[in-house]
């Protein structure tokens, strides 16, 4: 499984990792227990992406609210 890594802007693969996050929430795999430490890091990089402003292209405003009410959720782990 490829795991969620966090890239600045200015590198291009943050447009795959977005992908990935789609994914990741579309699959609900937000819902599953973090069990090992590779799992906390997959959701600390979600955290930065949605707290640095990047937002799926497919995603609505309501989405971009929706996941942000789960980040919340992902800082208390």
């Amino acid at each position: 499984m490829s795991r969620i890594i966090y890239y600045s802007k200015e590198d291009l693969a943050y447009t795959h990792m977005m992908e990935q996050i789609n994914s990741y929430f579309l699959n609900k795999k937000h819902e599953a227990v973090a069990e090992t430490i590779n799992d906390v890091l997959e959701r600390h990089n979600i955290i930065q992406y949605i707290d640095n402003g990047f937002v799926y292209i497919g995603w609505t405003d309501v989405d971009v609210i929706f996941y942000r009410g789960i980040i919340k959720s992902f800082k208390k782990d």
